[in-house]
């Protein structure tokens, strides 16, 4: 079928246009949505809990379920570890002062990958990470930027804040979400909530 101006009007030339080049050009997915982790899920799941400071990143290709995806490695110092569970292969592979964090996305050569909803660590930024059993010489955040909290002043005391990349969470009924109790508590009152979640 052929069109002309006369049977296709202005506005619908415009909207035929539209519609052919928006099904063409790439877009940028910008919404996540997750479900609100309690304290206690994101405890049970870690196997190491640690205020760390990020000292360096790289970023590399890697096969993840069978995709390739970009992932950035990031070595964090460990500055105070509030819970380790007994990992047998990880006290040989991991250093005392330091381990590796590995999350999606990240930039390669001319290529960037934004995983949204993914812990984004910053170098130098001191931050409390609830970090998984050790892969692959890394571990991964638990629950993503649900798992990683940096620190900062407010009200003249060091805080837990949210994640800067957080998704849009699904809250539970009655289930108190981490994301929600721990910024409301000053670090040594954070402390013992953690521990007492164990």
């Amino acid at each position: 079928m052929m069109f002309t101006r006369r049977t296709l009007g202005g506005a619908s030339v415009a909207f035929l246009g539209h519609v052919l080049l928006g099904g063409l050009l790439p877009r940028t997915a910008q919404a996540t949505t997750a479900v609100a982790l309690a304290l206690e899920d994101l405890v049970q799941e870690s196997f190491r809990i640690a205020l760390v400071t990020p000292t360096q990143a790289s970023t590399a290709w890697e096969s993840i379920g069978g995709q390739r995806r970009i992932v950035t490695r990031t070595t964090v110092l460990l500055q105070d570890v509030w819970r380790s569970a007994d990992e047998p292969l990880a006290s040989s592979e991991e250093d005392a002062q330091q381990m590796v964090v590995s999350t999606l996305g990240g930039r390669v050569g001319e290529l960037q990958q934004k995983v949204h909803g993914e812990a984004a660590l910053r170098e130098g930024e001191a931050t409390l990470v609830f970090a998984g059993r050790l892969r692959d010489g890394a571990r991964r955040i638990v629950g993503m930027a649900q798992g990683h909290y940096p620190l900062g002043e407010r009200d003249g005391q060091t805080r837990l804040l949210p994640s800067r990349n957080l998704p849009e969470l699904l809250r539970r009924p009655s289930v108190d979400a981490a994301i929600d109790v721990l910024p409301a508590l000053d670090l040594t009152a954070a402390r013992r909530r953690i521990e007492a979640a164990r």
